[in-house]
């Protein structure tokens, strides 16, 4: 078991300015990924697809790294974080494939161009609810839990 880390630094992990910056941070890095991966797929897929297949991949890897980096929890991961993330992707999912449902309505054959500007424009959309869901739901228990053992030391 690793040693704890000072009060101070899981202080300033809470603080939602901090949090918001490394928010951005990782959810700047796993929309990357996310784009790559729905380039990659839909070659092979339609956009429909290739937008789930993406955006569950880069919704575990969002949440692993939020969950370490943003809101500075260690150690394993609740079952209920895991699923309450899925919760998270789901509404993600809906959103873009709304989007592109759209899209697909109103432009037959957009290309892959357009199909991943509107996603982006979707992403972000979900990205601050996603946060909202991380900071007040999600990570809400373990953040809690964290500032309870800190103040019993």
């Amino acid at each position: 078991m690793a040693p704890a880390e000072p009060v101070g630094r899981k202080q300033e992990a809470r603080a939602t300015g901090g949090q918001v910056v490394r928010f951005a941070f990782v959810g700047g890095v796993c929309t990357v990924l996310y784009l790559v991966l729905f380039v990659g797929f839909r070659v092979a897929v339609n956009a429909q697809v290739a937008n789930v297949l993406a955006l569950l991949l880069s919704a575990v890897a969002n949440t692993a790294l939020n969950r370490r980096i943003t809101f500075g929890l260690e150690g394993r991961a609740a079952t209920r974080e895991h699923a309450a993330g899925l919760l998270a992707f789901v509404l993600g999912a809906g959103l873009t494939a709304a989007s592109l449902a759209v899209l697909h309505h109103l432009n037959h054959h957009p290309g892959t161009p357009l199909e991943v500007v509107v996603l982006l424009a979707a992403t972000v959309v979900a990205t601050i609810v996603r946060f909202a869901l991380f900071r007040w739901w999600i990570f809400a228990a373990a953040l809690k839990s964290d500032e309870t053992a800190a103040g019993d030391t």
